[in-house]
Formats: structure tokens, sequence, C-alpha cells
């Protein structure tokens, strides 16, 4: 019995798992290889290897994963996928030696803006840092669909490859081996980065990586990965902090569900949410404004407004209706409340 045949016999009975809401598929990640073989395995893909990418098409997902190897410690994955059901996808390990850091750009479209990983709020066009063996754990809603970049690399390679000591003058890179996060988290502050990426991918799909020009291909990852760097050397690394187990973790995705699917309703209030999720009101209250920013009351308000402006651009729905819609008994306070958050008159509304 190989490595992944082992790992797919301990774990077959969790494939495919339904905890809080969420259908949970693991894959083993200790590196590229061993991430594309577990991921070929799974019984709901289809492995095309003449041409790099593995098919997803089947009640929780449908998309195509390409991968390449570019060098010795470099790699590149990227994945255009739909998610058709509420998913959670976890990165494992297997207790092998790993020394594999996955740098990732994502640029997805969301319908209710509450995707994350670890318990922590995802970007809809961002950047994530992880280090080798961090298990990331990531929640995704149906409805969610688009690209996520992954340039995997290790450390070894980019010692060798990266000035770290003068590349820019203050090194993200550098200080981020350095010190003791393993996830980091960035809002998109690459100028077309999607772009690139989009091109990226069409040229994978081409296979001209592979037989027309790899050297070139590479150096445009390689770009995009300097781009990052030199926009990233401006700022701080964020603490992300690991005080979240895995199952607070899902706790609070629960929570967060709970929310928007009450938003035609009313707050269900903290302590009947703390009771549904397994959490004490006050780990919730705290934990969830760690990670999502805010109160959840003020959260559930805001998303309730974002739907308010779009209900409100249809000129065929009243004031007045939209305000019921939201369990606003009185329209004058449904209307104090969308003015303080979009700074205008429901009636302004155009």
């Amino acid at each position: 019995m190989n490595r992944i045949e082992k790992w797919i016999f301990n774990i077959k009975k969790y494939i495919v798992l339904y905890k809080d809401g969420y259908y949970i598929i693991p894959y083993l990640s200790n590196s590229p290889e061993v991430m594309i073989n577990s991921l070929k395995s799974m019984p709901f893909t289809k492995h095309n290897g003449n041409e790099n990418v593995i098919h997803t098409d089947n009640i929780f997902s449908k998309g195509a994963l390409y991968y390449r190897q570019l060098a010795d410690g470099l790699w590149i994955i990227i994945t255009e996928i739909e998610f058709l059901k509420d998913v959670c996808t976890k990165a494992l390990y297997d207790g092998e030696p790993t020394d594999y850091y996955f740098l990732s750009h994502l640029s997805f479209k969301t319908q209710i803006d509450s995707n994350n990983i670890n318990a922590v709020k995802v970007p809809t066009t961002g950047w994530t840092l992880y280090k080798p063996g961090h298990e990331a754990t990531a929640f995704y809603n149906k409805g969610t669909d688009g690209i996520f970049t992954n340039i995997i690399f290790t450390r070894a390679w980019a010692e060798k490859n990266i000035p770290l000591d003068d590349l820019y003058e203050t090194n993200i890179l550098k200080k981020y081996f350095e010190s003791e996060q393993t996830l980091v988290i960035w809002e998109d502050m690459v100028p077309n980065a999607t772009e690139i990426v989009g091109n990226l991918l069409a040229t994978l799909k081409s296979k001209e990586a592979e037989n027309a020009n790899h050297l070139q291909f590479t150096i445009n990852c390689l770009e995009l990965v300097n781009d990052f760097l030199k926009s990233a050397s401006t700022r701080h690394l964020h603490q992300i902090e690991n005080i979240l187990s895995d199952a607070d973790r899902r706790h609070l995705a629960k929570a967060e569900k709970i929310l928007t699917d009450a938003l035609y309703k009313t707050f269900p209030g903290i302590e009947t949410i703390a009771k549904e999720v397994n959490l004490s009101p006050t780990k919730l209250k705290n934990s969830f404004k760690l990670v999502y920013g805010k109160p959840l009351n003020q959260y559930y308000q805001e998303k309730q407004m974002l739907l308010a402006l779009q209900l409100l651009k249809n000129k065929t729905i009243s004031v007045k209706d939209v305000a019921q819609t939201f369990g606003y008994e009185n329209t004058s306070n449904f209307t104090v409340a969308f003015k303080k958050y979009h700074q205008m008159l429901p009636s302004e509304v155009v």
C-alpha cells in the first residue's frame, strides 16, 4: 500500500463528512506532488496526466485544477471552480516531512461575502501566505466561484532565488520566515494581478507552458511573486492569533451562516446563536469580533443594509416593503439605520 492509498484508507470514513452545515473535503498537502496525488485519488475527480489537469464535476463543485512544476522546489497550481454546496476544504498532513510554503492569490465571487480560512475572513480578491504544516481550513458558501492560484515553494528555493537581505528595504518574506506566524492574509495589493493570473491560466489550458516556452511561463510566474513582494514590503505582517481550535472555527463559521440565513427575519439573538453553535455567549461575542472585525449585531445589520440597497434599486419595491422585509415595523427606524450605513436616505437610491 503506497502513501496515498494508506492516507485514503485511514480517512475514507470521513469522505465526505457533513458537519455544521458544510460538506468537509480533506486532502493531503505535504507537497504539490502529494496534494495532486491525493486529489486525483478522490472518487469524484478525473485526472488527465497528459494535460496536467484534475477535473471535478459532482454535487459539491464543478471545475478544474491545472498544475505545473516550474523548477526544483517551485510549483504553480491554478484552480478554476464553482462550489455547488456549502463546502469546507481541509489541507491535512500525514506526519511525513514537509517544506512547502503556499502563496495564494484569490479572486472569486460569492453571494454573501463570507468565505474564510481558519475562521479568518478572506477578501474576495487578495492574498494568503501560509507555512509548511499549516492545516488550512477554508469555508466556501454555495454559489462561490472563481480562480484560486497557488505558487508553492520550499524555503531552500526562496533563499536561493530571492535575495532576502537586499531585495527590498523591508522584506516581507524574510520577516515571515523569522516570525512565529503561520497564516497571513492581505487585501489585493498588486495591480492587474487578476489579469496576470488569467493569462497564466490561459497558458496552462493551452499547454504552451509545457510545449512552447516553459522558461517564459516561469518568468511570468516569478514576476507575479516579485510584484507581490514589492507591494507587501511596505506593509506589516498582521498577526493572526492562533487561539481558536478547529472546533471553534467550525462553530464561528456556523454562527456566521445562521446570521446570513436570518437576514430576512429578525436578529436571532446572541444567546440563541451561542446555544446553537455550542459556545458560551462571551466566547462567541469575543471570537466573532476578533475574526470578523465587528460585533455580531453590527455584522448582521450591515449585511441587511447591503441587501436593502440592492432591493431599493428595484424601483417596483417601496421603502415600506423593504423595511418590513427586514423586520422593521416602523419605516422611520429602517430609514435611520439605512442612512447611518449608506450616508443617504432610502428615497435617494438611484
